[in-house]
């Protein structure tokens, strides 16, 4: 599956407890809960356990349409005082994972990804 990247492998999982909605016209929105993640026992079949990303409570919304969102979802959000804002799990997991002294896995003497 990756033969054009020999010797990638994983180096973070990421889980969340995810709810999917998705409307007429295209129109999906997603609220992932309890992001975590881990960076040991990366295999699929490794539990669910694992650091978490956000306080207790927060919900992270993604709103998927394409083209640009219908006007009237976009109006209810601007009245409720929700914006877009650009969001990476595994970014902000690497960042966390950094921050508390963990290794960066491309900066391994063995890492491919270089």
């Amino acid at each position: 599956m990756f033969d054009h990247y020999p010797g990638l492998a994983p180096a973070c999982f990421i889980g969340y407890e995810r709810t999917a909605c998705a409307g007429d016209d295209d129109l999906r929105i997603t609220f992932d809960e309890d992001v975590r993640y881990r960076t040991e026992r990366l295999s699929l079949d490794g539990g669910i356990d694992g650091t978490p990303l956000n306080p207790p409570g927060y919900v992270v919304m993604e709103v998927k349409y394409p083209g640009g969102s219908p006007l009237w979802l976009a109006e209810a959000f601007s009245r409720r005082g929700i914006f877009p804002k650009s969001m990476s799990k595994y970014g902000i997991a690497f960042t966390e994972h950094i921050a508390i002294g963990g290794q960066d896995p491309c900066s391994s003497p063995s890492s491919s990804l270089r």
